[in-house]
């Protein structure tokens, strides 16, 4: 009954890349902050350089010289960002497998019976 979620799900096991863009203030710079836990520092980088100049691999903290892969230096309010935008993917595609679902199963119903059932489904608001 539920093929569309199951198939839905085991995509999204394989993982998926979500295009999220972050604001820029006035002078096309970026906030950062340092993913080590002593330091912690905020900082802010020329977004086109950080694009281009930073390697996916390695970055580095400009007050403590800490290296980590570039994808850890997000703010909270980045990290919350990206985690709200991949719940609502989530929910969105899971939405469609469900709603088709039901659909598929309302068709397949036999018309004038006794008894009928039927299934619907009502999503909740989407995040962000």
């Amino acid at each position: 009954m539920f093929d569309d979620a199951i198939r839905k799900l085991k995509r999204l096991e394989r993982g998926v890349q979500l295009p999220i863009q972050f604001p820029l203030d006035d002078d096309g710079y970026f906030d950062r902050t340092c993913s080590h836990p002593e330091c912690q520092s905020d900082f802010k980088v020329l977004f086109d350089d950080w694009r281009e100049k930073v390697r996916d691999e390695e970055a580095f903290c400009p007050l403590c010289r800490h290296a980590a892969d570039s994808g850890e230096w997000n703010t909270e309010g980045q990290q919350e960002y990206i985690e709200q935008a991949a719940n609502r993917y989530i929910q969105k595609e899971l939405g469609e497998a469900f709603r088709s679902s039901a659909r598929r199963f309302n068709q397949s119903q036999p018309r004038g019976g006794f008894i009928t059932m039927s299934m619907s489904y009502r999503p909740g608001p989407l995040p962000i």
